[in-house]
């Protein structure tokens, strides 16, 4: 196993523990099921319903990736309708059977961490945000031959989290580390590489003016006194 895959796992086992530590085995499915209406969220509730009277020790792989289908429906239509804490609970429950299914640090949680993150994100939970989006990179990193285009866009995302979050510093080292990327992958378009650089300068164009602000108003202050 790859190392970028190694750290995945171990990432993605911090984000299904929450679930695990405040939900009983498929109780949640039950709970979830509360919060949906009618039309087809009254079918993705019924299909969780009936697979909640399964164990999920006992389920095929068929049913499980189900379940997992079922769970991450019921989150999108739970996060449109406003409930973005409901969504979480049944994303989260989503990584634990992707986890049960495959072992942790699948690939296939990676579409699940990509709408949890955005759930958290709603939230401003910025550091489980950060910490899932994290996962989604190590993960593009390890398929960086196959789409080096996912690597630069899910560090631009974890670089906003950041900014959300105003750890500016690592914000600034993110938008480095796309260019320097961007610049050394011959895959890359021209256009994009336009892109992160463009990113990077306006990034430190802001930081510049802010500090030099702070240094007027700082020499202001002092005058006045």
């Amino acid at each position: 196993m790859h190392k970028p895959v190694i750290l995945a796992a171990a990432i993605i086992a911090h984000s299904i523990a929450p679930a695990q530590a405040q939900i009983m085995e498929s109780s949640a499915i039950r709970g979830f099921a509360s919060g949906l209406g009618g039309g087809t969220a009254a079918i993705t509730t019924n299909n969780a319903r009936a697979m909640a009277r399964t164990p999920l020790s006992t389920m095929s792989p068929t049913q499980q990736t189900s379940l997992i289908t079922s769970l991450t429906n019921q989150g999108r239509t739970l996060k449109k309708r406003g409930k973005a804490r409901l969504a979480e609970q049944s994303y989260r429950e989503a990584l634990r059977v992707i986890a049960q299914r495959d072992g942790v640090g699948s690939k296939a949680s990676v579409p699940v961490l990509i709408l949890l993150t955005a759930t958290l994100k709603e939230q401003s939970n910025f550091d489980d945000a950060i910490s899932n989006q994290k996962t989604v990179v190590l993960f593009a990193k390890a398929n960086v031959s196959a789409a080096p285009l996912e690597v630069i866009s899910s560090q631009q995302e974890l670089a906003d989290l950041y900014t959300l979050k105003h750890d500016l510093i690592s914000t600034e080292n993110i938008l480095k580390d796309n260019v320097t990327f961007a610049n050394s992958n011959t895959e890359i378009p021209a256009e994009t590489r336009e892109t992160c650089q463009s990113s990077l300068t306006k990034f430190m164009d802001a930081q510049n003016a802010a500090t030099s602000s702070k240094q007027t108003a700082s020499g202001t202050t002092a005058s006045a006194k």
